[in-house]
């Protein structure tokens, strides 16, 4: 049997509501590096949820330029991602943090909000080793 044959368990769906402006961004990353939207949504939330389950929302809500929580957004689109039981963990970890204060669906807007900006400006390969350090 070959090492290059295990596959993750990618076993748990997400589906939160977007902002058009954040599925520009999603749409131009794929675009940019020739990659399918489920892998950029997949390789982008491992990157981010283990680094904000590890530091807290407050930490992830201040990475976020101009963060105001009141803001009413228009969410006009939805996606979904697909990921490991041990990121959905994180995610829902994350939402204890503040006694069930932030939904699943804003965590996840919260994270590709901090992590997209930085897959557009540095590039993928900076995601990937995020990735691999955030989750090895």
């Amino acid at each position: 049997m070959s090492r290059y044959t295990h596959k993750p368990d990618i076993s748990v769906k997400l589906s939160p509501r977007i902002t058009r402006k954040t599925k520009r961004l999603i749409d131009q990353i794929c675009r940019r590096h020739e990659m399918f939207e489920a892998n950029v949504l997949r390789f982008c939330l491992e990157a981010i949820v283990p680094l904000a389950a590890k530091h807290g929302m407050t930490w992830l809500t201040r990475q976020i330029p101009g963060f105001d929580r009141r803001r009413v957004l228009s969410l006009s689109t939805m996606f979904t991602v697909r990921t490991s039981r041990l990121v959905k963990d994180k995610i829902d970890k994350l939402s204890g943090y503040g006694r069930g204060e932030f939904t699943e669906a804003e965590i996840l807007r919260y994270c590709y909000d901090v992590i997209l900006p930085i897959a557009y400006r540095d590039g993928f390969a900076k995601i990937m080793a995020m990735r691999e350090k955030n989750l090895g």
